[in-house]
């Protein structure tokens, strides 16, 4: 190579559509949603009980993945097609020369870089959706000030469709395409990473499945212990055919009546088990043994607890850290509060779920009373 000859870094025609991944995100997202949304039939073909939802929180999903994905390729590929189309038939326009008032990107989060040749101004960033070079000198990029240059651009946006250099010694497989995005120099150093307790993720799983077990055992023992979270005061008549002692599995709920503390306890079945972890109905029995008299919804103490001290494990040294401290009992408190506001948040939506949960599973284990004149 002789130092007069141009060398070619870079060409939106090797490029391809590099804004493809865009749209085909969204059609990931489709399929997902179109799962989700064919799910209650599968479910209800295999018997596995389920809640169901309203045709808007079912197929709305669908429909905005739907909508996004086509808006998505729309604004993607319509200026890639545009740029392809000037690079090979040679309507785009050129410029030469030398570049000036060349301002490399910083190593930041949303780089930028800029120059002129021949006066006509260039600007990208490697954050760019564009279809044209876009790789800054911070970031492995092949442009130096007063490197001599040929460019072929789009005169709408001044994007770069191919970039040649005069003389270029460099790796030029690593730019012609997909430019490379290896930086020449090391970054700075990041700050040092906090190192947060390594049970912490043991403890809030092992936590989690336990009560989970326990929950689908009905361990009468433990869920004794579970804490309440709503209270109702309905009276329901017993079927005749629920008999106590014994776990009785329903259509969407187990029951097991334990006779000796007078209290039926409730759980859902199939994926409402999910749908509404960690809780489960108690419902009490009068004397006769023939009537309920009110209900509760429980929710297991072992998560609630796993989740406060996870929050304060996590939080707590990552807010220290802020202040150029290893850990400190301010910060724990902080982080565990992070926790009990979250642990508010998933009963509020616990409570409300189960509450209607119980209500529609109450046919099947029970009439209403007879008014009292």
């Amino acid at each position: 190579m002789t130092p007069d000859q141009f060398v070619k870094v870079f060409d939106v025609l090797d490029a391809g559509f590099m804004a493809s991944w865009i749209p085909a995100t969204g059609l990931l997202f489709i399929v997902l949603t179109g799962f989700l949304a064919a799910l209650p039939r599968g479910l209800q073909a295999l018997g596995i009980p389920y809640l169901p939802k309203s045709n808007v929180v079912r197929y709305g999903p669908v429909v905005f993945a739907t909508i996004w994905t086509v808006g998505a390729f729309a604004l993607t590929f319509v200026p890639y097609h545009r740029h392809h189309r000037l690079a090979a038939s040679g309507e785009c326009r050129m410029v030469e020369g030398p570049v000036e008032q060349f301002t490399p990107g910083p190593l930041a989060r949303r780089p930028s870089e800029s120059f002129t040749v021949s006066g006509v101004p260039f600007q990208y960033s490697d954050m760019d959706l564009i279809e044209g070079f876009h790789a800054t000198a911070a970031r492995g990029g092949p442009l130096t000030p007063g490197a001599y240059v040929r460019i072929c651009y789009d005169p709408s946006d001044s994007v770069i469709l191919r970039l040649e250099i005069r003389g270029f010694a460099g790796p030029v497989p690593n730019h012609v395409g997909r430019p490379s995005l290896q930086p020449h120099d090391p970054p700075s150093a990041a700050p040092t990473p906090v190192d947060l307790p390594s049970w912490l993720a043991p403890l809030l799983f092992g936590t989690v499945i336990f009560d989970l077990i326990a929950i689908m055992a009905l361990y009468r023992p433990y869920l004794g212990a579970f804490l309440r979270i709503g209270r109702e005061r309905d009276r329901f008549v017993l079927q005749s055919e629920l008999a106590a002692g014994r776990s009785v599995k329903l259509s969407t709920c187990t029951v097991y009546w334990d006779e000796r503390h007078r209290v039926i306890w409730l759980r859902p079945r199939g994926l409402i088990l999910i749908q509404i972890p960690l809780v489960v109905g108690r419902l009490h029995v009068d004397a006769t043994e023939r009537s309920v008299i009110g209900w509760d919804i429980c929710l297991a103490p072992a998560s609630c607890i796993a989740v406060v001290v996870v929050a304060a494990g996590l939080f707590g040294p990552a807010l220290a850290a802020v202040g150029g401290q290893t850990w400190s009992l301010p910060t724990l408190l902080v982080g565990g509060l992070i926790g009990l506001a979250l642990v508010g948040l998933n009963v509020a939506a616990f409570r409300s779920r189960m509450r209607t949960f119980l209500r529609a599973s109450f046919p099947q284990i029970a009439v209403p009373s007879p008014p009292i004149v």
